[in-house]
């Protein structure tokens, strides 16, 4: 990749970034603390639903489609994007259908109304073909059209929830969001056709290929459950916290989070950067080049991180205040705390998240996130009527499995 390709990737991924970080404190201040409390469980059950479907249909496009493409079979390749989509559209249908009726019965026992997950669902059905597009773009080069339908998807969303917090309220932010999906899916659609036309395939080429259905299966499992347990450890929490406490809480809590993964988006690019001469070394088997990348990364990202917990440790309160409002002034002290931890975890280890899932042993990774999410739904039911010492556990084990992962991928790379 060119330099001056990095460079501009990075630039829109950092204004993606800021884009999202901007709305997502428009949506604090229009909404009531309570009304946030409750979006923020709402989201939370989503974002872990809707991640390892969307992510399946990426890697399966990337490994198998990728390997097509490759070879020179274009047209399988294709072929193979189209099957996934099929497989998409009864599964994502499937989950919505049984999200809306789930809302509706359990939501009952608590203080939230089921219309709205039943109307935030609807986000997952509309995102059919969205990861196949997105890696069909990485197949061909093009990472940057992913990055320019990035920053297309953050202003969307962010005119769109604007528009719809300030006329409807929470229904009005919900509904902006599916649409902001929508024409995310539809943006890639329109990218993936003009790539298929430059290749000289026909863009509405319908041929479905017929995949070894064992393999299929085996990776879709790897990929959903990996990503599952990974995206839950993020969010269990949250949704924990919402059975157990006030909406208010819970607001404060996911404001002072939020801002706690801070340096995991500033990592991105650093990550991204390095990903190519990682994927060399595992591929080589070259365990020297493998801890000279990871040091590399984990340095560069641990000053980074320092900058970030010395400047939230200065002005962090009065930034809060300023920027959520003086309801959310406890989240200072949940963002200190979790940011030590989730600063390790996410972003300083930001290497092992990628070597997992190159090694042979792929599983490993799946399992490493499973121990750490049992580990946090632990921690959150124990520890959860009290939020600083909830942070504070959290934040422990974190730094806890972020060692145990240091040290764990020394000795396999070692063999």
């Amino acid at each position: 990749m060119k330099s001056k390709n990095i460079y501009f990737i990075s630039l829109l991924t950092y204004f993606s970034i800021i884009t999202v970080f901007i709305t997502q404190v428009v949506i604090v201040r229009l909404l009531d603390i309570s009304d946030y409390g409750v979006y923020a469980v709402i989201a939370a059950i989503i974002s872990i639903i809707e991640a390892p479907l969307v992510t399946r249909g990426s890697e399966l496009v990337l490994r198998i489609a990728g390997e097509k493409w490759n070879n020179g079979q274009r047209e399988d390749a294709v072929a193979v994007i189209n099957y996934v989509k099929k497989s998409e559209r009864k599964m994502f249908w499937l989950v919505f259908s049984v999200l809306v009726v789930v809302s509706f019965v359990f939501f009952q026992f608590f203080d939230i109304d089921p219309l709205y997950l039943a109307i935030l669902s609807f986000s997952i059905p509309m995102q059919v073909g969205f990861g196949g597009y997105k890696s069909f773009l990485t197949i061909t080069n093009n990472v940057n059209l992913q990055s320019v339908i990035e920053v297309f998807y953050a202003l969307f969303a962010f005119i769109a929830v604007y528009v719809g917090l300030t006329f409807f309220d929470i229904k009005g932010l919900l509904c902006a969001l599916v649409i902001s999906v929508v024409a995310k899916t539809q943006v890639s659609k329109l990218f993936y056709k003009k790539q298929l036309i430059k290749y000289s395939i026909d863009p509405e080429f319908s041929k479905i290929y017929d995949v070894d259905q064992v393999d299929f299966r085996k990776r879709s499992f790897n990929s959903m459950f990996r990503m599952f347990s990974q995206n839950s450890i993020l969010q269990a929490d949250i949704i924990i916290l919402g059975m157990m406490q006030k909406p208010e809480l819970v607001a404060v809590y996911k404001v002072g989070k939020s801002l706690a993964g801070l340096p995991t988006k500033v990592s991105i690019p650093v990550w991204k950067y390095l990903y190519p001469s990682l994927v060399k070394s595992v591929n080589l088997q070259d365990s020297k080049l493998t801890n000279s990348v990871i040091k590399k990364g984990s340095l560069i990202v641990a000053l980074l991180f320092c900058f970030i917990y010395i400047g939230g440790w200065f002005v962090g309160e009065k930034m809060i205040q300023i920027l959520y409002g003086t309801e959310y002034g406890d989240s200072y002290s949940i963002f200190l705390l979790l940011l030590i931890g989730y600063g390790a975890f996410y972003a300083v280890n930001g290497w092992f998240r990628i070597w997992v899932a190159l090694i042979d042993e792929i599983f490993i990774g799946s399992i490493y996130y499973l121990v750490t999410l049992i580990f946090v739904i632990f921690v959150t039911l124990i520890f959860g009527s009290n939020l600083i010492i909830l942070s504070t556990a959290i934040s422990i084990l974190m730094v806890v499995m972020v060692l145990f992962s240091y040290f764990f991928g020394l000795k396999m790379k070692e063999n």
